[in-house]
């Protein structure tokens, strides 16, 4: 089952992306995408997920009951997701490469 999940409020620059991975790991989920974007002016992160139901459920609980420090959330919203979602490495490998090139910046 393919799920897409909009966080939306401030939730860019508190470690989302990396905090959602996570829990993604945790579960044990192969299929996974998160990324930052805007949506109606907003601050969102869009997260792609494709997991069995029950995983999804378990997901869904963390998402609604746990955030990183910093995090303000305004609103989640869930809906089905009709396309393919990427293997969780490729996912994982954009986050490591964000964090050295911003670690080479300084």
């Amino acid at each position: 089952m393919r799920l897409k999940a909009i966080i939306s409020g401030r939730v860019h620059d508190v470690g989302y992306r990396v905090f959602l991975t996570n829990i993604a790991l945790e579960f044990g989920i192969d299929r996974f995408n998160v990324f930052n974007t805007f949506i109606e002016g907003k601050e969102s992160v869009v997260c792609l997920i494709d997991a069995e139901e029950e995983i999804l459920k378990g997901l869904k609980e963390r998402i609604n009951t746990q955030r990183p420090d910093g995090a303000i959330i305004e609103e989640i919203k869930y809906t089905d997701y009709k396309n393919t979602v990427p293997p969780i490495e490729r996912c994982m490998q954009v986050l490591k490469n964000r964090r050295f090139l911003a670690y080479a910046n300084l």
